[in-house]
Order: C-alpha cells, then structure tokens, then sequence
C-alpha cells in the first residue's frame, strides 16, 4: 500500500512535461478561456475603448481603424455623445431631436479629421 506522500509525488508533473488541459467536451484550456471571452466580449468592451480606437491620434491606430474599425465601434461613440452632452433628464423627442443633429456632426468630423475615409 502506498502512504500518502508517495501517492502525491505521483500527482506531481515534472517540469518538462508538455500538459493540455482538456474539459469533457474537447476544449482546450486556451479554447475554454477564447469561449468565455466570446461570450463577454461585449460586456467588457467598454464605449470608451471602442471610442478612444475610432478617435486615436496614433497614426498607425488610424490606419488601423480604417480597415478594421465596426459598427459597433461607432454606435459606442454615439452613445458616448448621449452620455457625455445631453442631459440625462432630457425628453425622449428631445434627446432623438439633439442626436440627430450632433451625430451627423460628430461623422462629418471624423471623416475630415481621416481624411482618407471620407
């Protein structure tokens, strides 16, 4: 009968060895941690982040932008212009009234401020 500490150095892996953590389903370790972040993503995505990629003054983030930016990167900005410059006891009619005259703004803006997306 093995004691308890033999028992437990048997648990133990060697440094060198190549483990792969593997659920019941197949996934990875990696591809358990990929599906969380798939799952959350949106959540912790925050406006501002996707605000400060769409309006970084970083050249190379601006070319980036350009051919990678999404829709959801300016709705995020959008509801950036709702929080940041009307009112939160503003009306319904006329919070619909002031986004539809600052938004336009805000996209005409950015498209001088990137030239090369206009």
């Amino acid at each position: 009968m093995e004691s308890d500490t033999e028992s437990d150095s048997n648990d133990v892996l060697d440094p060198g060895d190549n483990i792969e953590v593997v659920d019941s389903v197949g996934h990875t370790l990696t591809g358990r941690i990929m599906l969380a972040w798939k799952a959350s993503r949106v959540d912790l995505l925050y406006d501002f982040d996707r605000a400060a990629f769409l309006f970084s003054p970083n050249r190379t983030v601006q070319e980036y932008v350009v051919k990678n930016y999404a829709q959801a990167d300016k709705d995020a900005a959008e509801r950036l212009i709702a929080k940041w410059l009307i009112p939160e006891r503003t009306l319904r009619t006329e919070r619909s009234r002031l986004m539809a005259s600052l938004v336009p703004t805000l996209w005409k803006e950015w498209g001088e401020y990137l030239p090369f997306l206009s």
